[in-house]
Parts: C-alpha cells; sequence; structure tokens
C-alpha cells in the first residue's frame, strides 16, 4: 500500500499564500490586458440578476435567456455606433465650428484680450480663423505625442471590443455555474466561514454597479430635458457627459455642471428674454437641485448605505485608481475600496481572534493520575489544531474528591505550567470555583455550545476529545 503525503493546516496555508501572491504578481504584470475582461464582469454584474428574474417568470432556460440578452447587448453595441456616435459626432463638429464665438465670449467676461495655453497665445477677440488657427496649433501641440500611437492604440481597441463581447458571452452563459464551481474546491470549513462575507462583498458590488448604471442612465435623461428646456447647447453631448461624469465621485458633479454652465454663459443667446448670466444661473440652479435629489433619494434606494467608506477615503481611493488603471481604475476605486474595507474588517477580526478551547471532561471518579493524563491530552489535541499556546476548557460537572483538597489543588496550576496550556474551569461547584480563584484560574458556570447555552452537566462522554481523531474533533466551546 502507497504511503499518501499529508499537508498540515500550516502548510496548506502556506502553500494557499503563495499561490495568492504568485496570482496577484501576475495579474499586475498583465494588467494592460484585463480591461476588456474587467468590463464584461461588470456587464455580468448588471445582467445576470435581469437574467435569473427572467428565467423565474417566464420558465425558460436561464441560458437561454443569456443568448436573449446577448444578442440585445450586440444590437444596442451596434445602435451605438451606427446612430448614437454619428449623433453625437454632428454635435462635436457643430461645437467645433463655434468654438471661435464661445472663445470671444469667454473673453469677454474675463476682460483679456489673449491667454497663453502650453506656450500657445490664443486671441480672445480675433476673426473665426486667427481663433481656429491658434486652437490647431494648441491641438498640435498635445497631439504630437498621441497621433504617431494613433493607428496602434485603433487597433488594440478594436481588439479589446471582441475580447470584452467573447468574453461578455461566456460569462453569462457560465455565470450560475462559477460560484458552485469556485466552492468545490475549497474545504466545507472554509465555505461556511468565508461564504457570508463573500456574499456581502457581492451585495456591494452588485448594487454599487448596477446602481451606478441607473445613475448614469437616470441623469443623463434628466440632464437632457432640463438642457433642452433651458436652450442650451448641444444638450444630448451635455446630458451623456454629465451622465458619465456621475460616476466620479465628489468631482463628477461639479466637472458636470461646470461645463453646461460655460456653454450657456457663452453660447450668445438665452430663452425666455433672459440674459446669458441669466441661463447661466438657471443651469447652476439645475444641476445643483438634480444633485439634492439624486444623493438624498435616489442614491440611498439605488445604491443604499452600502459602502460606508469615508470621504478622505473615497477621494484617495479614486486618486489611486486614476493613477493605476486610468478611466477604469476611476470607475472601479470606490467598490474596491469598500471591498478592501470588508476583507481588512475580517483579517483583523481572525488576527485578533482567540483559538477555540478544547474541550477536557474530568469525571468524578478520577484520580490524578488520571486527571494528568487526561489534561495531556487535551493539551496535545489543542496543540495538533494549530493553536501556539493550548487552551484548555476543564468540564467538571461534580469534581473529584482530591481537587477539592486545598493541598493538593496546586497540582492543577502545576500541570496546567508543565504542559505550557491556558486553562478554564467550566464548573458548578462553588468550593471548586473559589479554590480555583484563589490558584488564579478563570471558571464560568455556563457555556455556549453550537449556539445553545448549556451547564456542565449537560455535557456528555461523545464531547470528549479523543486523539485519533486529532484536530477534527474539537469542540469550539469558549472564546
Amino acid at each position: 500500500m502507497v504511503e499518501r503525503i499529508h499537508l498540515s493546516s500550516r502548510a496548506r496555508a502556506t502553500i494557499l499564500w503563495l499561490v495568492a501572491i504568485i496570482a496577484l504578481v501576475f495579474l499586475w504584470e498583465i494588467r494592460g490586458i484585463l480591461s476588456p475582461f474587467i468590463w464584461a464582469i461588470i456587464t455580468v454584474y448588471v445582467l445576470n440578476p435581469l437574467l435569473l428574474a427572467i428565467a423565474h417568470r417566464t420558465g425558460l432556460p436561464r441560458r437561454l435567456c443569456a443568448v436573449f440578452a446577448y444578442v440585445l447587448l450586440l444590437g444596442l453595441v451596434a445602435w451605438g455606433i451606427s446612430v448614437l456616435v454619428p449623433a453625437l459626432s454632428g454635435d462635436v463638429q457643430q461645437l467645433v465650428q463655434d468654438l471661435p464665438s464661445h472663445i470671444r465670449e469667454t473673453g469677454k467676461l474675463l476682460g483679456q484680450s489673449q491667454i497663453d495655453l502650453l506656450g500657445v497665445n490664443i486671441s480672445l477677440t480675433g476673426s473665426d480663423q486667427e481663433i481656429n488657427r491658434q486652437v490647431n496649433a494648441l491641438l498640435m501641440q498635445i497631439g504630437r505625442n498621441i497621433v504617431p500611437n494613433a493607428l496602434p492604440r485603433v487597433f488594440e481597441s478594436v481588439i479589446k471590443l471582441l475580447l470584452y463581447l467573447i468574453s461578455t458571452f461566456f460569462l453569462l452563459l457560465e455565470a450560475d455555474r462559477i460560484g458552485p464551481g469556485v466552492a468545490r474546491f475549497t474545504p466545507s470549513a472554509m465555505r461556511n466561514e468565508l461564504g457570508p462575507w463573500i456574499a456581502r462583498i457581492n451585495s456591494v458590488l452588485g448594487a454599487y454597479i448596477r446602481g451606478q448604471l441607473f445613475l448614469v442612465v437616470l441623469m443623463s435623461v434628466v440632464s437632457y430635458i432640463a438642457l433642452t428646456i433651458l436652450g442650451v447647447r448641444f444638450a444630448p453631448l451635455l446630458a451623456i457627459f454629465t451622465g458619465l461624469v456621475e460616476t466620479m465621485p465628489f468631482v463628477g458633479p461639479y466637472i458636470a455642471g461646470g461645463v453646461a454652465v460655460f456653454v450657456a454663459l457663452t453660447q450668445g443667446s438665452a430663452p425666455f428674454g433672459w440674459s446669458q448670466i441669466g441661463l447661466a444661473i438657471a443651469v447652476a440652479v439645475t444641476y445643483t437641485v438634480l444633485r439634492q435629489i439624486e444623493d438624498n433619494f435616489v442614491m440611498p434606494m439605488v445604491v443604499g448605505r452600502l459602502v460606508h467608506l469615508h470621504p478622505l477615503v473615497v477621494i484617495f481611493s479614486v486618486l489611486s485608481g486614476a493613477t493605476l488603471a486610468g478611466i477604469l481604475g476611476l470607475l472601479l476605486a470606490v467598490p474596491v475600496a469598500a471591498t478592501l474595507k470588508i476583507v481588512a474588517t475580517y483579517l483583523y477580526r481572525k488576527l485578533n481572534e482567540q483559538s477555540a478551547r478544547t474541550l477536557v471532561l474530568i469525571e468524578p471518579e478520577d484520580n490524578w493520575d488520571t486527571i494528568s493524563a487526561r489534561v495531556r491530552d487535551g493539551a496535545l489535541l489543542s496543540a495538533a489544531g494549530g493553536s501556539s499556546r493550548p487552551r484548555l476548557l476543564l468540564s467538571i460537572p461534580v469534581p473529584p474528591a482530591v481537587m477539592l483538597e486545598q493541598a493538593q489543588f496546586h497540582r492543577l496550576p502545576a500541570l496546567l505550567a508543565e504542559s505550557n496550556a491556558d486553562g478554564a474551569i467550566f464548573t458548578e461547584s462553588e468550593a471548586l470555583i473559589e479554590l480555583a480563584k484563589s490558584a488564579g484560574i478563570t471558571t464560568q458556570s455556563t457555556l455556549e455550545l453550537d449556539g445553545t447555552v448549556i451547564d456542565p452537566s449537560d455535557l456528555t462522554e461523545e464531547h470528549r476529545p479523543r486523539r485519533r481523531r486529532a484536530a477534527s474533533t474539537q469542540q469550539s466551546v469558549a472564546k
């Protein structure tokens, strides 16, 4: 018979940590190609609850619903490329054509005739041709390092789009199998302990991502309606920009409002007989009201209070995410920070958690030889379970006569010291409690075992740990 190698709990933990570190280093090295896969995961987070709801209501197979959802997603991408992009491109072209007039209006407001940007002098009072020439010079200055890389970036974007679509398709099909598949490769004890924490992380991420998508759509639509009523030019472009920058905590709404106010202030006309300043004030008030409604009504209902991050932590997370991963890091900074907070909370509790006490039953007829043997067995069992120092709970419903002899009781603390064990006595005997207190040994008269409060007389022989069953027989009886 071939002898098998068995890994200790410490060896298993070491291997898991090494694998985790190697995986993190590997992911960091290939971070440049991760963005399409991350966007695919985000898409599945958004769509999977909808797929489950549809499958439950219609009785259709979930995979069939996933195929329908993917076809719908492809339709939205095609619509965006064929309809939305050309429409927005028209607004951008019109904005470029009208840029000289906006610049001149800016000059009037500032009371200046020219400004210097990146070494290029831009006249705020010149003709359209002169301003366009100066703006083109500025754009050439900015794009000197961008234009040579334009073709590779376009090719890279196309490849990433294809990777996103392929990844999304397979993740949508297999989303209901990923969790159970991972669970099968983890020990049951780990699943039981980490399951609630993983569910909490999943709840935070799902609520945040779906909430942010809802806010993008909602703020885009509401902003478009408000800007159209106020007669602000380029309303579709400004509305989509407003929705997108809403994903940037704190600064996003102010950037969106500032751009809309600038356009209203420099467009050269205003409805309802207002002045341009009056229109700009109306736009500022509108954005302020929308922000207050979002913060006080929409956000609590959509996202809830799941994140629980201090504003300074959010700002630091956003800046760190933007530095590490650009736009994607900017968008994911807050949910990642919330996830790290949950992980840090779990690790903090584990680091401060004391190991469970190993139960040692002392019978009324035991003598000191038997008591010594039981304590030593319990210490060995506790050490086998991974405790750096054995922690024992001596259950003594009816104390042996030898333990109630004051002249003999000193043998118990000596026995615990010999075993390098931290011992506590579980008993209702007043005499034994007094002796234990005089010897500096902790006592308790009630105990919670498997969620039930018990007393010493409730413990039976089946609770006694056996050396042959090793650490798996430890009873988590006291902390």
